[in-house]
């Protein structure tokens, strides 16, 4: 691989770090909504979207981080 293509991949490893970043920030501010949610309404719709909205955002930042951990491997 040349230079021009690592460094490619190295801007875009920072650019996904940064987006892993802002999605962590996001869940955890969601988790905190949700377990602010007094425990007998936990059983109410508001409390499964923001579970729901969780999951996702769980989710997504896998997929982030195993996109991190590919292009690191490219870029070796």
């Amino acid at each position: 691989m040349n230079d021009f293509r690592r460094k490619t991949l190295r801007s875009i490893d920072e650019k996904l770090t940064e987006i892993l970043d802002e999605l962590d920030s996001v869940e955890n501010a969601e988790k905190d909504c949700r377990d602010s949610i007094p425990g007998p309404l936990q059983q109410g719709k508001k409390y499964e979207q923001a579970d729901a909205v969780c999951d996702a955002l769980h989710d997504a930042i896998g997929y982030v981080e195993e996109a991190v951990r590919c292009v690191r491997e490219a870029a070796k």
